[in-house]
């Protein structure tokens, strides 16, 4: 949960908890038979309830299509492997025969199926790529999924907060697959291995950490980790060595899980009676340290979490982590406004970490002249590089187009910072102020801030992610997810693709994207 969505959370209970026993969906939903679903996508109901795509069609935008090139006397065909039209239309293979294409080599029928390929009923196939026996025969993907490893995966996924989902999406942003459902109030994702792990904050009083399996027949999702508290609030999720970790706000501890939930350490990141640390980003550099960013302490941890791995696997008791230092952020804020570290990049021998640099609650309001900042730590030393960031107290300022700091991510030799500041007018309509992405060149021995790209008015750009070389970034007020290319010098970002869709109180947060694999 984002201390946006904190500051909506007594609105959005009002609005949007009320008690009902008639199952109701989002807005780009539809219930059939039950479940809620998307007609856009699903060959179960492509465009209407009930109405199901043919074999190997997919839906497409409602529509039943096939993903092949061609087809034969209306059907949906796969010329690399069906009997009835192997390698061309009314092409037959013999009742004993099975049809396959050999790699690099030319499809016929034959006895048996070439090296590397299963026969599912006479077809031969790879059940490592092919989408409509993907791990196993008859195991389609989903429209728009790739079959990777045996796997149906997206390109990208979505942690919807104000719809309690996981949707997919292409790297086009289209929408692709079926939206998972998740436990309420998912924040966060973490690949783990094959598997995609999402954390989740309730607000009746569930913290819960899920596993996505990725395995035939279907996707599974197994919740490993749930407890209840009176406060729930999990704020990040972070993957380090096969480990998860979870800033475990409610309690203000660090926590680590294997995979399969088991606590391997619960780390308190102040001493009982201090100030609530409300700890937020966590990144690891190359010597296995963590570093945590503590918004409501104004500090970052560093901490040594090389052994971590050793006592999951029960080579070494508690405490697995110690203290390696902890930095004071509060000389780097404004005047008027404290630091509130929120989220941390590691690139190039330095942490930098972002500062929301607010004015205290429960104001939260941008002070007269501030500026978006990063703090730029020494990794080697875990003390603020003032040479590299060219200021005495290890500052980077980014300029008046970038308030309230929301996330960081390295492409190459360049630092990008994702801003946009709530404002909240009488009426409680909100205005969003410094909305853009600030690039920050690291390849010289000063970190050097170039022109910002801006995003339209109203948009809030959050969680930034680079799959490939492409950037994505989710918004924290509309649902949209927007694309953009380093390379294109590109001064704004486009329109994006609202892929999360609004609560019934109409707010939508897309709080974390993980790219597929």
């Amino acid at each position: 949960m984002t201390r946006g969505s904190r500051m909506l959370l007594p609105l959005l209970l009002a609005l949007g908890l009320a008690c009902s026993k008639e199952k109701t969906c989002t807005s780009d939903l539809t219930l059939c038979g039950g479940t809620c679903t998307t007609l856009g996508t699903d060959p179960a109901n492509c465009g209407a309830c009930g109405n199901a795509c043919g074999p190997g069609d997919s839906c497409y935008a409602g529509t039943c299509l096939c993903p092949f090139t061609t087809t034969c006397g209306g059907a949906c065909v796969d010329f690399a492997s069906d009997p009835a039209h192997c390698g061309a239309c009314d092409v037959a293979c013999a009742p004993q025969q099975v049809c396959t294409t050999p790699s690099g080599g030319v499809t016929a029928c034959a006895s048996a199926c070439s090296a590397g390929q299963t026969a599912c009923g006479r077809a031969c196939v790879d059940l490592q790529t092919h989408r409509q026996n993907c791990g196993a025969c008859g195991r389609s993907c989903g429209s728009s999924e790739r079959c990777s490893a045996g796997r149906c995966v997206a390109d990208l996924y979505l942690a919807c907060f104000n719809t309690d989902e996981v949707r997919e999406a292409t790297s086009a942003l289209a929408p692709a697959g079926i939206p998972i459902a998740v436990a309420p109030g998912p924040n966060g994702l973490a690949w783990t291995g094959d598997l995609l792990a999402v954390s989740s904050a309730e607000s009746g009083g569930a913290e819960t950490v899920a596993m996505l399996h990725f395995d035939p027949p279907g996707l599974r999702r197994a919740n490993v980790y749930q407890t209840s508290s009176a406060n729930p609030d999990i704020e990040y999720l972070a993957e380090h060595e096969s480990l998860l970790y979870v800033s475990h706000a409610s309690l203000g501890t660090l926590l680590i899980l294997t995979p399969g939930g088991a606590v391997v350490d619960e780390v308190r990141l102040v001493p009982p009676g201090a100030q609530p640390p409300n700890p937020q980003g966590i990144a690891f550099d190359a010597a296995g340290r963590a570093y945590v960013a503590l918004e409501g302490s104004g500090e970052v941890v560093v901490l040594d979490v090389s052994h971590a791995l050793a006592s999951a696997l029960g080579a070494q008791s508690r405490p697995c982590t110690s203290e390696v230092a902890r930095l004071d952020l509060a000389p780097l804020a404004s005047p008027g406004a404290i630091p509130m570290p929120s989220r941390i990049a590691v690139a190039g021998g330095h942490a930098f970490v972002a500062l929301w640099n607010l004015a205290p609650p429960p104001d939260w309001s941008v002070p007269p002249g501030s500026t978006g900042r990063l703090a730029a730590i020494d990794t080697g030393t875990a003390t603020f590089d003032a040479a590299f960031a060219g200021t005495a107290n290890g500052l980077i300022d980014l300029g008046p187009d970038c308030l309230n700091p929301a996330d960081v991510a390295v492409l190459g030799s360049t630092l990008y910072v994702t801003c946009g500041a709530f404002h909240y007018l009488p009426d409680w309509s909100v205005e969003i102020l410094g909305g853009g992405i600030v690039p920050v060149d690291l390849s010289g021995t000063v970190a050097q801030v170039l022109a910002p790209i801006t995003a339209a008015s109203g948009w809030a750009p959050g969680k930034l992610a680079f799959c490939g070389s492409t950037g994505y970034v989710g918004d924290r007020n509309s649902g949209r997810v927007l694309a953009f290319d380093p390379t294109s010098g590109a001064t704004t970002l486009g329109a994006g693709v609202q892929l999360c869709p609004p609560s019934s109180a109409g707010y939508s947060l897309v709080a974390d994207i993980a790219c597929g694999r």
